[in-house]
């Protein structure tokens, strides 16, 4: 594509797709975001969910974010201020 396709239109291209994406992404997103309004009448009055959760993703990319989401966690964790004893 990069000997065929001049940035400009590229650029174009991929500002038509993400507008309109196309092909098995917006399978997946239309499929996520059903999957949420099923689920939405499950969950409390105010839980905000969103469509990412049901995506379909890499099991390598959902790996990596876990492991980062808990890295994160434990960093929080350990900058807290210990509580002080009851007296």
């Amino acid at each position: 594509m990069r000997a065929s396709m001049t940035h400009r239109e590229y650029s174009s291209w991929r500002l038509y797709w993400d507008a309109e994406p196309w092909g098995p992404y917006r399978d997946n997103l239309h499929t996520a975001i059903l999957a949420r309004e099923v689920r939405r009448p499950q969950v409390r009055k105010g839980t905000r969910i969103t469509h990412d959760e049901f995506m379909v993703r890499n099991p390598e990319e959902r790996r990596r974010e876990s492991s980062s989401a808990l890295i994160g966690f434990l960093r929080s964790v350990s900058k807290r201020k210990p509580r002080e004893p009851n007296p």
